[in-house]
C-alpha cells in the first residue's frame, strides 16, 4: 500500500459544479473551520496550491480570481482577448511563488489565457497565478473562501467541475495537505514488505514484529510521515488492526495479510479504524480516490 493516502474533505468544492455562462460572474464558495495554526504568513502557513478542474470553450474571455476570508486576494486567470475554441480542458494547479511550477510543455510559467491553448485539448501543468502570489493571501484560514469566476464577453462558456486549495498546515482540518508547499504530490510511500509466507503456533512470541520495508527510491521523511501496519483477516478481508507493531499473538489459528501503510502524520487522527466492517478493500479504495 505504498501510495498517498489522504482527504480533501472541507477544502474541496461542495458546489460543483458550477455552469459559467458567457458574458457574467459566477463564483464557488469554500466554508472553512477548525485550522489550529489558522494566520496565513505566520507559523509557516500559507496557501500551497490552488486546484482546478475547469472546461471552457473561450478561456481568452475568462478570469478567475481566489478571495480568502479576509478579503485578500490573488488573480489566477486574467481575460486577454476574444477566442472561439471548443471544450478546452484545464485540470491544472497554482502553486505558490516559492515553488517550482512544471508548465505544461511550451507554454510559460505565469499562465496566460493567450499562450495559445488548441481546441479540444486537455491540460495539467502548475502554474503560478497571473498577477501576484498565493502568499499574497493574509488574515484566517477559516471562514469563507471565494473563487470568483467572470467570462466577459457573449458566446462562449464554461463549466468548474471542482476545485481545492492545499494548506501548509492542515491541522484540524482534514483537508490534503503536501505537509510543507512541494509540487501536487505525495511522498508517502510503504515501499515492500519481502517476507515469505511463514506459519506459526497460537501465541508464538515472534507473532510481535515490525518489518522493515525496502524502498527503490527514497525514504518518506519520518518528521512528516508516520508508518503502520494493516493486519487483516484473509478468508474475509475483514481489518483487525492498524498500529505501528503488528501484534497476532492473541488471534485465533488462521490465514492474516500483513500490509504496510505510510502515512501523513498530520493526517493521522483521520485514518480508519477497524470496526467489524472495515475492508482493505475500503482501505485501498479511499488510497485510489484520493477523498
Amino acid at each position: 500500500m505504498g501510495i498517498p493516502f489522504f482527504f480533501f474533505a472541507q477544502c474541496e468544492c461542495t458546489d460543483c459544479p458550477i455552469f459559467v455562462p458567457s458574458n457574467s460572474f459566477e463564483s464557488s464558495f469554500l466554508d472553512i473551520s477548525g485550522s489550529t495554526n489558522d494566520e496565513l504568513g505566520t507559523g509557516g502557513q500559507q496557501v500551497c496550491q490552488v486546484c482546478i478542474d475547469l472546461i471552457h470553450d473561450a478561456i481568452e474571455e475568462f478570469e478567475v480570481i481566489l478571495f480568502a476570508p479576509d478579503g485578500s486576494s490573488v488573480t489566477l486567470m486574467v481575460d486577454t482577448g476574444i477566442s472561439v475554441n471548443d471544450g478546452i480542458s484545464f485540470q491544472i494547479c497554482f502553486v505558490s511563488c516559492d515553488q517550482t511550477a512544471v508548465p505544461d510543455s511550451g507554454f510559460p510559467d505565469v499562465f496566460d489565457t493567450g499562450a495559445g491553448w488548441q481546441d479540444g485539448a486537455s491540460y495539467s501543468g502548475s502554474y503560478y497565478p497571473n498577477l501576484g502570489c498565493l502568499e499574497d493571501l493574509t488574515g484566517s484560514i477559516n471562514g469563507t473562501w471565494e473563487l470568483q469566476m467572470e467570462d466577459d464577453i457573449g458566446g462562449d462558456e464554461g463549466t468548474l467541475n471542482d476545485w481545492y486549495i492545499v494548506f501548509a498546515d492542515d491541522s484540524g482540518l482534514g483537508c490534503a495537505n503536501a505537509g510543507s508547499c512541494g509540487l501536487a504530490t505525495c511522498d508517502a510511500d510503504a515501499g515492500e514488505l519481502t517476507l515469505a509466507d511463514q506459519s506459526f503456533c497460537e501465541g508464538d512470541p515472534d507473532l510481535v514484529f515490525s518489518p522493515a520495508p525496502s524502498y527503490a527510491g527514497s525514504v518518506p521523511d519520518p518528521a512528516d510521515y508516520g508508518y503502520y501496519y494493516v493486519v487483516t483477516d484473509l478468508a474475509t478481508d475483514v481489518v483487525l488492526d492498524i498500529s505501528a507493531t503488528a501484534d497476532l499473538t492473541g488471534y485465533l489459528p488462521g490465514e492474516y495479510l500483513v500490509c504496510g501503510l505510510s502515512y501523513l502524520i498530520n493526517d493521522e487522527p483521520i485514518l480508519p479504524t477497524p470496526n467489524g466492517s472495515l475492508l482493505s478493500t475500503d482501505i485501498q479504495q479511499d488510497i485510489d480516490d484520493d477523498v
